[in-house]
């Protein structure tokens, strides 16, 4: 709003070689859990994944009678990732990671007098990404970073016999310099790719 601006920049921490650490969740919305361990002195792999619960719990105590439309939500999500340092300059991080998100509308006593109302409605969008990572200290203040990221990305939904459907590959690729002028002063210089490949489906009326 010609007000505030800003810059959002969210990064991968480094994994703990202390010893090994757990967590688990577990709640009514959803459950997460967590383990990350060394192996040996510069390794160390992670993992990670959660799920949402409300779709078994409200097929498991919600009596078909007491609602009329629900809409149910399914949700989940995983992260693995390992890095090592190949010697004192270089580190290589390997990731692989993903989520997908679905809703579905339930009816109990479905309208079939109604055409909107025919079938289910509902829809999904779904990504699984693998990336290779290498960072290198070239000098004392020059550092250099080198990305490369395959993934397929996956979207559906469909209201009664109408349906739509995309998938597509991609391709990220990025090698950023970076460069400690000063302490005042740090430059950044890189190049970025990026390539899709997609197909889908329609079904329905002719679009306007």
């Amino acid at each position: 709003g010609r007000a505030v601006g800003g810059v959002v920049d969210a990064k991968v921490r480094e994994l703990r070689l202390d010893r090994f650490h757990a967590m688990l969740d577990l709640s009514v919305l959803d459950s997460a859990a967590l383990v990350e361990a060394p192996l040996g002195d510069e390794t160390a792999v992670a993992a990670a994944a959660r799920r949402s619960d409300v779709d078994f719990f409200f097929e498991q105590f919600v009596p078909e009678d007491a609602y009329s439309v629900v809409a149910a939500p399914v949700y989940w999500d995983y992260q693995l990732l390992g890095e090592t340092g190949l010697d004192r300059d270089n580190q290589l991080r390997l990731m692989a990671y993903g989520s997908r998100d679905s809703i579905e509308l339930l009816f109990s006593n479905p309208n079939h007098s109604d055409p909107t109302l025919r079938g289910s409605v509902g829809g999904s969008v779904a990504f699984h990404r693998v990336n290779a990572s290498l960072k290198s200290r070239l000098a004392p203040d020059v550092r250099h970073g080198l990305s490369l990221t395959f993934g397929v990305q996956e979207f559906s939904g469909h209201v009664g016999p109408l349906l739509q459907e995309l998938s597509a590959y991609e391709l990220h690729a990025r090698s950023d310099l970076d460069v400690t002028v000063s302490r005042e002063l740090e430059l950044t210089l890189g190049v970025d790719f990026f390539g899709q490949l997609a197909d889908g489906r329609y079904v329905g009326p002719r679009p306007d």
